[in-house]
């Protein structure tokens, strides 16, 4: 991986949950970082939500190594938003590469 290649913005944000005043839980997402990555699609299928054909993509991020960036995570890019599903990492631990989908 070469640092040119990372053109795009994204921003990295983690899951909280928290309760609301009638004690029920409530998922909040905070923002971690926002970084350089190169985002690629990998591939597109189609199932059924609610009787109703969605759209799954998968795609691949590429960021430098950041320590709290993990599965329960999520990447804001452009208009998309993509849940990160894995993580793995070039020996050296410079680089990441998240694993995401994207439900629409």
């Amino acid at each position: 991986m070469d640092a040119g290649q990372l053109k795009e913005r994204v921003i990295i944000q983690r899951r909280r949950q928290a309760t609301e005043a009638g004690g029920q839980p409530v998922v909040t997402w905070t923002d971690l970082a926002t970084v350089w990555a190169r985002v690629a699609p990998e591939s597109m299928t189609e199932r059924r939500k609610r009787d109703k054909p969605t759209a799954v993509t998968r795609w691949t991020a590429s960021i430098r190594y950041l320590a709290d960036v993990d599965e329960t995570c999520r990447i804001a890019h452009r208009d998309r938003t993509l849940d990160v599903t894995g993580v793995t990492y070039d020996r050296d631990r410079r680089w990441m590469y998240l694993d995401c989908v994207e439900d629409r």
